[in-house]
Parts: structure tokens; sequence; C-alpha cells
């Protein structure tokens, strides 16, 4: 079993988004309803956290000085209810809800590009 300095980190494009919201919030003094309803609300966030020039705590975490800014982009949800946000991998420029950070790297990349397996169900059929 892997020790926990051996596991990859792992973040997740929904929590960095909610958390830059409601910095977001706090820095402007937006005391309402903070939620992306149509899409140029959403085009307006992409493009605000696209940009480099900002100085955000929750968004700060996934960068560092050995990789491109970390950029993001959405889709409309097939529910019609809103937007989902993904990361966009630096090295294969996939769409992904998680980056990972392998232990020894500074890099945030896809689970493909920074080769994580899958775990396997160590349990057999027989206790299914």
């Amino acid at each position: 079993m892997d020790t926990l300095s051996e596991r990859p980190y792992e973040i997740k494009s929904k929590d960095v988004l909610n958390q830059f919201m409601r910095e977001l919030a706090e820095n402007k003094g937006i005391y309402e309803d903070l939620r992306i309803k149509t899409g140029a609300d959403a085009e307006w966030v992409k493009e605000f956290i696209n940009e480099s020039n900002w100085d955000f705590q929750s968004l700060a975490k996934i960068q560092s000085y050995h990789q491109n800014w970390q950029i993001f982009d959405y889709v409309a949800s097939n529910l019609g209810k809103g937007f989902i946000f993904y990361f966009i991998c630096s090295r294969c420029d996939k769409r992904v809800k998680y980056l990972y950070r392998l232990p020894n790297s500074e890099i945030y990349l896809c689970r493909n590009c920074n080769r994580i397996p899958y775990t396997k169900n160590q349990r057999s059929k027989a206790f299914k």
C-alpha cells in the first residue's frame, strides 16, 4: 500500500472554483448569491480566472513557477442547469476535472500525463 507521501496530490476543479467564487465575493464586497447562471457569467468567470494578473489564494495554490499558467474551460451542463468548469492539462490540452501533482514534481498534470493507474478493486467477486 502506498504511503501518504508517495500518493499524488489531487485537486478538483469544482473545489477550486467554489473557493475562488467565495474569495471573489469577499474581495469585491459582494454578499449576494454568486452563482453562474448564464453563458455570459460563465465566460466572464473563465476569462477572469485565465488572466494572470490577479492575487487570489484559491487559484495561487495550483500555480507554480515551474509550469505555464493553469487554464480553465467550461461546458454547459447536460441538465441545462448551469456550467461545469474543467482544468486544461498543460501537457496534453485535454479537459479534466482533476489534476495531480506527483510528490517529486511541481507540475499539476492529468492522470494520463502523470501515468497514474486506476486502483483495482482488491476484493474478489465472491464478496460482492
